[in-house]
């Protein structure tokens, strides 16, 4: 029975594993591209200098002022990333601010919200149209509570701003005003000439710092502290000294970290220094206990034999000085001295 022929890779055969290898390599890394590709597109709010605020009119001679602390959202641009295509808003109803926890506790309550079977309030866009340079018109789905109704609001989207640490911003600013008995948040109290006690209109006003996904500035970068270098450059973008003054005082500067460092060095080098001086020191001392240690033991041993060759018959004696001598062996070797 022969053996079967060794298979042969023809030119063409090397030309189809190649292309099944590349064929291959695109359906795993397409995905990955496109990922990419949305994450640069998509943008969402970052919370640090985003602000959600409404007012309603009260006992028709002032207002009452209050926010939402928890909210998120996104807005999904075109593949130029300038034209705004979706926007998705959520907000958290029970975290609402008014100013006292009694009247807080009243609007997370049935007359109002009712934030434990409704937590959250969501706005959906179903179109955007561009206005002029910056502003656009979004209309899409507001829903509070269990109430679905189309709202439009204005919008202003700002270009792409650098902050100090290379982080990629837009800010986003809407007003607009809903009408609250739309959505069966109509409680309210009668006064005289049939006035009511709160208004019936909600005015809204945000403004939201959005960043591209997963690019958002860390809120640790706003707690380092102000270097004399930083408030120098602050002061040369704010006029407030010359570029002369500027050069002058970093030259300062720069003088004074070549000493520090140049000091530390010295300072690290002595002690060094001592560490060695101090590490000579202790192998000395130890050598020396060494030393002392086994001439106290050649001097017992040489004792005992001595004693034994003296005393031969006397077991007892015998037997004692065989057990001191194992107790000062592992006294010798088992016991650390300082």
């Amino acid at each position: 029975m022969s053996r079967p022929e060794k298979m042969k890779f023809t030119p063409k055969m090397t030309k189809m594993k190649f292309f099944k290898t590349c064929s291959f390599a695109f359906f795993i890394l397409f995905p990955f591209c496109l990922l990419a590709s949305g994450e640069q597109r998509t943008w969402s709010i970052n919370k640090d200098h985003s602000e959600l605020i409404f007012k309603v009119d009260y006992l028709s001679v002032s207002s009452i002022t209050g926010r939402f602390e928890k909210f998120w959202g996104q807005v999904r641009f075109d593949d130029d990333g300038i034209l705004p295509n979706k926007l998705t808003f959520h907000v958290e109803a029970n975290s609402i601010k008014s100013g006292t926890d009694m009247r807080d506790g009243h609007l997370k309550s049935k007359d109002f919200f009712r934030t434990k079977e409704f937590p959250n309030i969501t706005f959906k866009s179903e179109s955007i149209e561009a206005l002029e340079p910056g502003w656009f018109k979004v209309v899409g789905q507001l829903q509070i509570k269990d109430i679905l109704r189309k709202e439009e609001f204005k919008i202003f989207i700002s270009d792409i701003v650098d902050d100090t640490w290379g982080y990629k911003s837009k800010f986003v600013k809407f007003s607009g005003s809903i009408n609250r008995e739309d959505y069966q948040l109509d409680w309210n109290k009668g006064l005289k000439g049939n006035e009511l006690l709160v208004g019936m209109k909600v005015n809204l006003v945000g403004q939201f710092q959005i960043q591209p996904v997963n690019r958002k500035t860390p809120p640790s970068k706003h707690m380092i502290p102000n270097t004399k270098y930083s408030k120098l450059r602050d002061n040369l973008k704010t006029g407030k000294i010359s570029k002369d003054e500027f050069d002058s005082s970093v030259l300062k500067i720069e003088t004074e970290i070549k000493k520090k460092v140049s000091s530390q060095v010295e300072s690290e080098k002595r002690e060094d220094d001592l560490e060695k001086v101090s590490e000579d020191d202790y192998l000395i001392k130890q050598a020396a206990l060494l030393t002392m240690r086994m001439i106290g033991l050649v001097a017992l041993w040489m004792g005992i034999l001595g004693l034994r060759k003296k005393i031969k018959n006397d077991t007892i004696f015998g037997t004692l000085i065989s057990l001191y001598t194992l107790v000062y062996l592992w006294a010798f070797w088992f016991v650390q001295f300082e």
